[in-house]
């Protein structure tokens, strides 16, 4: 995300708090292997696709997960102890 690159991941745990799928990346079902490379193979194909979503990683990124955004969290984290 940090690099602007789109996301191809699973529906595992905590990674659709990260992925928002099909904005900037696709959340497919765990154990697809198959699903991934599809996935893979229409970012590598389709260029316009996989800048929008490198586009909107990075965006995602910048607003949540930046060192600054951390310590805003934290800091919230202990006021609120």
């Amino acid at each position: 995300m940090c690099c602007s690159k789109p996301i191809v991941a699973t529906n595992w745990r905590g990674i659709p708090s990260l992925v928002c799928n099909n904005e900037n990346g696709f959340i497919v079902p765990i154990k697809s292997a198959d699903k991934i490379a599809e996935k893979i193979d229409l970012l590598i194909k389709d260029e316009t696709l996989r800048r929008k979503f490198g586009e909107k990683s990075r965006e995602i990124f910048l607003e949540k997960f930046t060192i600054d955004k951390f310590y805003q969290n934290i800091k919230m984290v202990f006021k609120a102890i």
